[in-house]
């Protein structure tokens, strides 16, 4: 593949895009807000727009705000990646910065972003996702899986392979030689347009660092509500069969997981229970999972910690099944589920850091099984 060239443009306007729905009307105007605060105190020339699909009502409250603070809105139905790049089109800058509608700026964001690209291969810049507002028991269970892991990686990486679009800039040149967010590998369909930005761009030699000072406040206020979660994992999960084929060099042959290894023992408890004209074997489909998911809590990596945060470790098992779950049902409708056996390796260091738990979840599944198979089998 061609390598990045003539990067280094000097850079004298930012440009900075926000894609929008239906129902992100209050929690665009606290980022419409502080966006304009901190452009105050910016020197470079900034350009602001905000593409959404909002009805009617909510839309002209949004356009009146806009307005109000010298942006720009437009109107534009598709998914998120359709809607950056169409506002990256339009949106003036030597830099372009994308935003989520559910964020918050704080002081700096914009001057942090553009002092990031001081070097002459510095293609891009991930800025820092800090999760603020309330909290109830499911995000504490997304708290115990490594989803979150990407969006604080500022505080310990210098540069990244990729970083997440809540709060990410890239140069204009880059942006468009590289060809943008693909616009079939979005939400609401499937996951991972940021990832695959990101691999494209340091694919070709480009250098995304990041930036603590370049932060936003991330409201959970889109992230406490079960159903949206669950639509929202099983979506990444689709967006990682994706990922694999595009990108099959970071893919690896996965150890057995919670959900395959559930699936086989209900098989072959359903097969013993018509073996044996008995319903009792079908009691290991149900006590294996149980038995496996309080393991999981009970042996929890941290020291000393509490009860309630063993049951959320325990829980955070079925937030990442729904993971591989997503992956498995893409995988199977594209007639390839052998896809579904491999996982993707986002960063040069994740199976190092996920050892600890993948042997503990092997363990786990190891001991249920022996469980299930002798009170059942």
């Amino acid at each position: 593949m061609d390598k990045l060239v003539d990067i280094c443009h000097e850079i004298n306007s930012i440009g900075v895009v926000i894609p929008s729905h239906d129902g992100r009307c209050d929690l665009l105007a606290k980022l419409l807000e502080s966006l304009a605060a901190d452009r105050a105190f910016c020197e470079q020339a900034i350009d602001v727009i905000v593409v959404d699909d909002s009805p009617p009502r909510e839309a002209a409250r949004i356009a009146g705000q806009c307005s109000r603070l010298s942006m720009h809105y437009v109107s534009f139905c598709g998914n998120v990646s359709q809607k950056r790049n169409y506002g990256a089109s339009l949106v003036r800058g030597d830099l372009i910065l994308f935003l989520d509608s559910d964020c918050e700026v704080r002081p700096g964001l914009l001057a942090a972003h553009r002092r990031a690209y001081s070097g002459p291969l510095v293609a891009a810049c991930q800025g820092l996702v800090t999760f603020t507002g309330s909290t109830n028991w499911l995000m504490h269970v997304i708290e115990e899986t490594p989803l979150l892991v990407p969006f604080a990686s500022p505080l310990s990486s210098a540069t990244v392979s990729w970083g997440p679009s809540a709060n990410f800039s890239v140069r204009r040149s880059i942006f468009t030689c590289t060809g943008g967010f693909d616009e079939e590998l979005s939400p609401p369909l499937t996951g991972g347009e940021d990832v695959d930005f990101g691999l494209r761009i340091t694919g070709r030699g480009g250098v995304i660092v990041t930036a603590p000072a370049a932060e936003v406040w991330h409201s959970t206020a889109t992230w406490l509500r079960l159903r949206g979660n669950v639509r929202r994992f099983l979506t990444w999960g689709r967006g990682d069969y994706y990922l694999i084929k595009k990108h099959p060099a970071l893919a690896f042959r996965d150890i057995p997981s919670f959900l395959l290894t559930t699936s086989l023992v209900l098989a072959t408890s359903l097969f013993i229970a018509l073996l044996k004209l008995s319903l009792w074997p079908l009691l290991a489909a149900v006590i294996f999972p149980l038995a496996c998911l309080l393991l999981a809590g009970w042996l929890h990596p941290a020291q000393r910690v509490s009860w309630q945060r063993r049951l959320y470790r325990a829980g955070s098992v079925l937030i990442l099944a729904l993971l591989d779950a997503g992956r498995f049902l893409e995988a199977c409708k594209r007639g390839e589920p052998q896809v579904a056996l491999f996982r993707f390796r986002f960063s040069q260091t994740q199976l190092f850091e996920e050892w600890p738990d993948l042997v503990l979840t092997s363990f786990c599944l190891l001991v249920a099984i022996l469980l299930a198979g002798v009170l059942f089998w």
